[in-house]
């Protein structure tokens, strides 16, 4: 019965056009007072997020709500719920001209028509959507790179009408982001959304505005170091790679320059050992023949000349004073004595290079042991506080909050 009763009552949605746009005005504003206009944004897909440009690239459906009681046509028409209108219509209407104030660039999507949405309400509610492709800017800080967050942002004016006339308020929900939106470097970490008052020169307007907080997929950038930098723009600050990576090369250094100190004082051991005309296997086997002198302390052995001085008396008494009593006596015991004493001589002379030397050996591996220790332990010590640093959530919230 109703449905027969619309079918004979009700106009076509021509006729309906014709009488509720007869004395329309476009220019004439709804009401005296601040129209209220809710806005809504559904971010369709993220395409880029550029380091170089500072901006970030993304289709997003933004939309429009407000009343206009001389569109109402539930008195024409009571059976109908609504009315869908293309971009034309749209141009006979009045509109807040609510836009992205902050954009680099907008595009309404021609696939293959303006894709544009107006519906009209049968009480006079008007609710316009756009479909477009937005470049906005990004307040990029890289000191934290790569373990950072970049946020973007959106900012939504109406361009015509300050507060006087137009008064722009989020929608209960806001802001709605599709579930299969991927970035190849960054997650979408918290989305904030803000309402305030902008003072100009013509008078005041109401902003929203919402912030995109992203965070980087590090992983990829700690990896391929070279190549990244070579893609990032050049700032005055120093980033949280670069510490990383001149830390890695300080300690990379220092084993290098420790490694070359051990090694310089091995082949200086070897060079003197060779201009005193002993290698190494000679000063092995000189060790094993002197190794009763080998827990000596050097500083009990006497000096050859003064131990043996009374010896070196004896000889030269009997060489250069002899007697025909003793001379063929003597010449014999000055042999055999000079002998003996050359030999100790020289194995003393050996016995004090050779714990020269171990002293030089012992001094090397000794360094190696404390780097061993140090450089491990330093190297830990950073990584905990370079993660425990950077890995911080940053003191930005990541809900959403509707001002």
């Amino acid at each position: 019965m109703a449905a027969s009763q619309c079918s004979k009552t009700g106009m076509t949605p021509s006729e309906i056009v014709d009488t509720i746009m007869a004395n329309y005005s476009r220019s004439e504003i709804p009401q005296p007072q601040p129209i209220p206009v809710q806005v809504e944004v559904t971010v369709q897909d993220i395409m880029e997020l550029s380091v170089l440009s500072n901006s970030f690239s993304a289709d997003i459906w933004f939309s429009s709500i407000w009343h206009d009681q001389r569109l109402a046509f539930s008195h024409l028409d009571s059976c109908r719920a609504n009315m869908s209108f293309d971009d034309k219509f749209e141009k006979m209407l009045w509109s807040p001209n609510v836009c992205i104030v902050n954009t680099k660039s907008t595009t309404v999507h021609k696939s293959p028509k303006p894709n544009v949405l107006l519906m009209l309400m049968p009480n006079g509610t008007i609710w316009l959507n756009y479909r477009v492709k937005v470049e906005s800017p990004c307040s990029m800080n890289l000191e934290r790179f790569p373990i950072d967050e970049q946020v973007c942002s959106l900012v939504f004016e109406s361009y015509s009408y300050n507060t006087a006339t137009v008064k722009i308020e989020w929608m209960p929900i806001p802001i709605t982001v599709l579930d299969d939106i991927s970035l190849p470097d960054f997650d979408l970490a918290g989305i904030r959304t803000f309402k305030h008052t902008e003072s100009y020169k013509a008078g005041e307007w109401y902003r929203l505005t919402v912030e995109l907080r992203f965070k980087r997929r590090y992983g990829f950038y700690i990896l391929q170091f070279g190549n990244i930098i070579r893609s990032l723009p050049p700032v005055s600050y120093i980033k949280a790679i670069d510490i990383w990576m001149f830390t890695c090369v300080a300690f990379i250094f220092a084993s290098l320059l420790e490694l070359a100190f051990v090694a310089y004082q091995d082949k200086k051991l070897l060079l003197k050992s060779s201009r005193s005309g002993n290698t190494l296997n000679a000063m092995l086997t000189l060790m094993k023949h002197i190794i009763p002198f080998a827990d000596v302390r050097e500083d009990t052995i006497p000096e050859p000349w003064v131990e043996n001085e009374e010896r070196r008396k004896t000889i030269d008494d009997v060489c250069l004073f002899p007697t025909a009593k003793n001379s063929s006596v003597n010449s014999d015991v000055f042999t055999s004595e000079a002998n003996s004493l050359d030999r100790e001589l020289a194995a003393r002379r050996r016995m004090h290079y050779l714990k020269k030397k171990r002293r030089l050996i012992d001094f090397g591996n000794q360094v190696d042991r404390i780097s061993f220790f140090v450089f491990p332990t330093s190297f830990l010590a950073f990584n905990i506080f370079y993660w425990g640093f950077y890995l911080q959530e940053p003191s930005s919230s990541s809900t959403t909050s509707n001002g």
